[in-house]
């Protein structure tokens, strides 16, 4: 096992088998991060996902290695793009279905521009994995993720609030009318911040 693959497992659910598809598809180096559902699993939101979601890098290289790891899990193409750098730059993405030994029904999705997260700061999500940080979007970059049309997903937003350390970013991102006025009690420099934070 890598270093990389130590550092992913070390305290986390090891029986979960996306972040085990993570691993191995990491095994020689960061060619895809969790996001979405299961990096809500990963820090700890929730219980489970329906899926997983993973943002994957624009090379033959990375595509190549994901494909060889679905093959070994039997998956098949869902409706979507071929999984292929072209496709990808394009801003299409890849999904697949497979059954695991239990039965259970996997489905992976794969993405490398997703929305809402500029060139510049997915650059940087590239490097800061590659440094040797679990290969999972961090907690902000979850947030803009889960910002969607979808109700379900703002629960996920709030409880990210907590989860990050910046109180300007739980400004930005608590959606509990309580935790946002307890949040402007501990630090009321905050209130500066208040209007171009929460316009509403």
């Amino acid at each position: 096992m890598s270093a990389l693959s130590a550092r992913w497992l070390l305290g986390h659910h090891q029986d979960n088998p996306y972040f085990a598809f993570t691993d191995a598809c990491n095994a020689e180096g960061v060619r895809i991060i969790l996001a979405s559902g299961q990096a809500c699993v990963w820090y700890r939101l929730t219980l489970a996902s329906k899926d997983g979601d993973w943002l994957i890098q624009e090379s033959d290289a990375a595509c190549a290695g994901v494909l060889n790891q679905l093959a070994k899990l039997g998956a098949r193409y869902r409706l979507g793009a071929p999984l292929h750098p072209r496709w990808l730059q394009a801003g299409w993405s890849s999904h697949f279905e497979a059954t695991d030994h239990a039965g259970l029904r996997l489905r992976f999705d794969f993405v490398s521009r997703p929305p809402r997260i500029s060139a510049e700061r997915l650059a940087l999500i590239w490097q800061e994995s590659e440094s040797g940080l679990p290969a999972v979007v961090q907690p902000l970059d979850l947030v803009q993720l889960k910002r969607t049309m979808r109700l379900k997903d703002y629960p996920f937003i709030g409880a990210l609030a907590h989860v990050v350390r910046d109180p300007l970013s739980q400004l930005a991102c608590d959606i509990d009318a309580q935790s946002v006025l307890d949040l402007l009690d501990a630090h009321p420099e905050l209130e500066q911040h208040l209007a171009s934070r929460r316009p509403a």
